[in-house]
């Protein structure tokens, strides 16, 4: 269940590791992300603007070729949207992937939605990056066999990779 607790609270009910960046197989650190002169809560405003659609997972990646976030969206009919925006310049792609099948996990997702107990993911990112003072390059709600949670992973100025679980 998604609700909108106090950070205090949630805080409480997450597990936090803290691993080298070193053992992630993440291809990027944090001058990588905090380079970028769009963000992820950028990129996430970006998406949702562009598609009129709610963001329920976004992350960066770093490739050979480049970067990018990819920013997945869940619209008002319930379909999963994937697009990709560009670190530099904010440039959102077009439609890559649209999920028509509706699973059990769109369900809990948009029955949190519409009964307002679902916190924009711009507003976890803003409140664990300053607890933290790390910057998240991952957020994504992964489902349970009795819930939805909240998966964040970030990076702190040394590099060291965090992962909470809400």
């Amino acid at each position: 269940m998604i609700t909108k607790t106090p950070m205090a609270i949630s805080l409480l009910l997450l597990s936090l590791v803290s691993l080298s960046a070193a053992a992630t197989a993440r291809h990027f650190n944090y001058h990588d992300l905090n380079s970028a002169k769009v963000s992820l809560t950028q990129a996430i405003i970006i998406a949702e603007k562009a598609t009129e659609a709610i963001a329920i997972d976004a992350e960066f990646d770093k490739y050979f070729t480049g970067s990018r976030y990819e920013v997945t969206l869940l619209t008002a009919k319930g379909e999963q949207i994937d697009r990709f925006v560009d670190p530099n310049t904010g440039k959102i792609s077009d439609p890559i992937f649209i999920d028509h099948g509706i699973d059990s996990e769109d369900i809990l997702m948009s029955v949190a939605i519409l009964q307002g107990r679902f916190t924009p993911l711009i507003d976890v990112i803003a409140k664990v990056e300053q607890h933290y003072d790390a910057t998240v390059y991952n957020i994504e709600f992964e489902q349970t066999p009795t819930a939805l949670i909240l998966e964040i992973d970030m990076l702190n100025a040394d590099d060291h990779k965090l992962r909470l679980e809400l």
